[in-house]
């Protein structure tokens, strides 16, 4: 299950009601698992990582953030005056997504915001982990959550490719494994391999 969670807290209570609600349809909960989405920009320091995400924030593209915005939501663009206030009519009709709850949150805050002022708030990850800082702090973050119970690993959003992926497998896996959240091989070929599912018996249709 990929979903966002913005904090320990959110995370562990969400995590908690899907297994509760498999084991209510007879299925397994230990055979679920959520995969937070997690978004991150590192450097070896602190201060060097603010620079490059400042930069990076400077770089973007207005007019893609709005658009983009529109689009997380489930939102038609060419219905949006991207200079008004942000219409939360259109979202009480848009697609139920844990996407859209994130946004109609952050415009919530401010009803007088408009809808670009909103998107330049949307940086990553609606209503996610954003992380901007060194490997060793991402790490601990990755480790807390991993302690309590609150994710069964990360769907990792690095804010740059492929700079970015190279700094977490080079720096921060070898952290994570030091202390035992990562593994040091893989478990098999396939995405279930690694998260230690069992492969569902095929069904095959009876014969008429």
């Amino acid at each position: 299950m990929f979903t966002p969670q913005a904090s320990i807290d959110a995370g562990t209570a969400f995590r908690r009601k899907l297994r509760a609600q498999a084991a209510g349809y007879g299925r397994d909960p230990d055979q679920v698992r959520v995969l937070p989405g997690l978004s991150f920009l590192l450097a070896g320091t602190d201060a060097e990582a603010a620079t490059a995400r400042a930069d990076l924030e400077a770089a973007a593209s207005g007019e893609f953030r709005w658009r983009n915005l529109a689009n997380l939501a489930g939102l038609d663009h060419t219905a949006i005056d991207p200079d008004a206030p942000f219409p939360p009519a259109l979202l009480a009709g848009a697609p139920r997504t844990s996407f859209g709850a994130s946004i109609y949150r952050m415009a919530a805050d401010d009803p007088a915001a408009t809808f670009r002022a909103v998107a330049q708030k949307l940086s990553a990850l609606p209503g996610g982990l954003d992380f901007t800082g060194t490997p060793e702090g991402l790490a601990q973050l990755i480790t807390s959550w991993w302690d309590a119970g609150a994710c069964d690993g990360f769907t990792l959003m690095p804010n740059v490719l492929p700079g970015q992926l190279a700094a977490f497998t080079d720096h921060v896996v070898p952290i994570l494994q030091k202390h035992g959240i990562a593994r040091t091989e893989y478990a098999g070929t396939t995405l279930r391999d690694h998260a230690g599912l069992p492969r569902p018996t095929a069904s095959l249709p009876a014969e008429r």
